[in-house]
């Protein structure tokens, strides 16, 4: 932001009491720390000590589903789990809740977020994240990859003797395809496989906080083959830092 002293002085009366609120404010306001915390935890390449339960800037719809996770789905979750707090042994699957509740959309800060239990166009449900290592494994340092969400839900996990509530997107992830994995003149655009997800796995439970933003796809055809060009749409809240 230029300095006030800089404006002109036809448009000063009009521009300088921003300005200098600006200048006395001095530091971020809780809100706009929040959403710094946010946006830093969709990138941070380290899961320890992540307050991955800090659900201040989150909210869902007033209605829900129940559900009881399965047998297998319970295994996938707990995975999860390991990974996000990798560096310690507080996650026991004898703690995980198998009830879940199930949303059909959410909003983190000032973005909402679909799924395909609520988009007839699914834009909403189109998310960028870096979560998904390949071969059904979790990566904090992975690239960011194409999903989309089936729906959301709120999970229940017992640590250190207290309950704390977690939100997930449960996502299928695009495959790269294993002919043709980029293009263009140097090779440097990526896409994926238009038409087949990565088998479900326990990278298919994505924390909200890691939610990078929506994206929008192009498709070009490469001796028959789908292939899906990725676009990041830019999140509705701006992030200062």
């Amino acid at each position: 932001m230029p300095c006030a002293g800089n404006l002109p002085n036809d448009y000063g009366e009009e521009f300088l009491p921003a300005f200098k609120e600006w200048n006395e404010k001095g530091k971020a306001s809780s809100t706009e720390q929040n959403l710094q915390q946010y946006y830093f935890l969709s990138c941070v390449a380290s899961f320890e000590r992540v307050p991955w339960y800090s659900n201040t800037n989150v909210t869902v719809p007033a209605s829900y589903q129940e559900d009881m996770l399965s047998s297998e789905e319970v295994t996938a979750l707990f995975s999860a789990y390991c990974a996000m707090y990798s560096e310690d042994n507080a996650v026991n699957i004898c703690n995980l809740h198998v009830i879940i509740k199930r949303f059909s959309s959410i909003c983190v800060g000032a973005e909402k977020y679909g799924s395909k239990a609520e988009c007839r166009s699914l834009r909403s449900a189109r998310i960028l994240a870096s979560w998904n290592g390949g071969n059904g494994q979790i990566s904090a340092t992975s690239p960011l990859s194409p999903g989309l969400v089936e729906y959301f839900m709120c999970h229940k996990l017992t640590i250190d003797g207290a309950e704390r509530e977690h939100y997930f997107a449960y996502v299928r992830w695009f495959k790269k395809h294993p002919q043709t994995p980029c293009v263009g003149t140097f090779s440097t655009l990526s896409v994926w496989d238009g038409n087949n997800f990565e088998p479900r796995s326990c990278n298919s439970f994505l924390p909200v906080h890691r939610i990078h933003s929506l994206f929008t796809g192009g498709f070009v055809y490469l001796n028959n083959v789908k292939l899906m060009a990725v676009c990041p749409i830019p999140r509705c809240a701006s992030i200062f830092y």
